[in-house]
């Protein structure tokens, strides 16, 4: 993946990242929570990590349809009563089969872990934001 340009408009609160992954374009948005403090670097991070997450969808889309042709084939091509599945050249097909699922499988999980780490993220900053408004609030007591 391959960063190419970012934006923040502090106004609105909005961030907005664009990648390049395998040819292709993919934008990413954040929107700053109306009680929080704008942090530009934030907003961004959150916005690429979301970037991402739908650059990897797409391949693993790709990867899917992919495998699913790859089965379909196989499927057919076993129908025919000359098949031999214990021939050395049905063997390297079904380890083609075998790999295309891997892949699609090792996408999922990644996607999945790129997804839970954001909203760990989130809820992360979500807790260090309400902390700091309690000390200022507790300082704002004192004085």
């Amino acid at each position: 993946m391959r960063f190419l340009d970012s934006g923040t408009v502090k106004e609105t609160g909005y961030s907005t990242v664009v990648i390049e992954h395998k040819g292709n374009k993919y934008v990413g948005q954040a929107k700053c929570h109306p009680d929080d403090t704008f942090s530009e670097f934030t907003g961004c991070r959150y916005a690429q990590e979301r970037a991402e997450i739908n650059a990897l969808k797409d391949e693993w889309k790709q990867k899917k349809h992919d495998c699913d042709e790859c089965r379909k084939y196989l499927i057919a091509v076993s129908q025919y009563a000359g098949f031999d599945k214990e021939s050395s050249t049905a063997k390297a097909m079904f380890r083609q089969l075998n790999r295309r699922i891997k892949e699609v499988n090792k996408l999922a999980e990644i996607i999945s872990q790129k997804q839970f780490n954001l909203q760990v993220a989130i809820r992360q900053q979500d807790g260090f934001n309400s902390k700091i408004e309690q000390m200022r609030l507790n300082d704002n007591k004192e004085n």
